[in-house]
C-alpha cells in the first residue's frame, strides 16, 4: 500500500484535506481556549508543559500549580477532549504527505508515502500519553512521567518531520511545475 488514501478518488482528496484541516484547526482552537487557564509560570505552555515534564518533580510542580479545583478539572477535561482530537489531527498531515508524494517525480515520493503512513502513529502515541497523564493527575508523579514525555516527543517529532517534508518537497514540486 502506497498510502492510506490510495483507494480514495483523486477528486475527493483535496476536498477531504480541506475539511480535515478546517476541523483540526477548529478543534485545536477550542482546545486552546479551553486550556488557556492552565498556562502559568510553572506551565508556560499549559498542558503541553505537562506532556513534556519528563521528571516526576517537574510533573508534580505543574500539577501542584493547577490544584485550585477548576484548574485541575480543566486539565482533566483537556486530556479527555484530546482523545477525540488524536483521531483527527494526524489525518490532514498524512493526506498532505501523500498528495505531495503523488506529485513528486522521482526523489522524495517514497519518503512522502512512508511519512503518510508513519504520521498516523501520532494517534496511538498520543493515546498512551493521555492515559498516563490522566493517571498522573489522579495519583501524582512517578517515573512513568518519562514514558508520557517520550510518547509526546515522538508524536511531535512525527508531525514536525511530516510538516518539514511537505514544505521542502512541496516547494520542490511547485518549483518543478513552474520550470516546466
Amino acid at each position: 500500500m502506497k498510502d492510506p488514501f490510495q483507494l480514495l478518488p483523486d477528486s475527493a482528496r483535496w476536498p477531504l484535506f480541506l475539511v480535515l484541516s478546517i476541523a483540526t484547526m477548529a478543534y485545536s482552537w477550542a482546545l486552546g481556549r479551553q486550556g488557556k487557564e492552565l498556562k502559568n509560570p510553572v506551565a508556560p505552555c499549559g498542558i503541553v508543559s505537562y506532556e513534556l515534564a519528563w521528571a516526576p518533580a517537574r510533573s508534580d510542580a505543574i500539577r501542584t500549580s493547577w490544584e485550585v479545583p477548576p484548574k485541575l478539572d480543566t486539565a482533566h477535561q483537556q486530556i479527555h477532549w484530546d482523545f477525540g482530537f488524536l483521531l483527527l489531527y494526524p489525518l490532514p498531515f498524512s493526506l498532505l504527505c501523500a498528495q505531495v508524494a503523488r506529485r513528486s517525480r522521482r526523489t522524495g515520493a517514497s519518503t512522502g508515502f512512508t511519512l503518510s503512513r508513519a504520521v498516523l502513529m501520532a494517534a496511538p502515541l498520543d493515546f498512551v500519553e493521555d492515559l498516563i497523564l490522566l493517571h498522573l493527575l489522579d495519583h501524582g508523579a512517578t517515573g512513568i512521567v518519562a514514558v508520557a514525555s517520550l510518547a509526546a516527543t515522538f508524536k511531535f517529532a512525527l508531525l514536525l518531520v511530516a510538516l518539514g517534508y511537505v514544505v521542502i518537497q512541496g516547494g520542490r514540486v511547485l518549483w518543478q511545475r513552474v520550470r516546466d
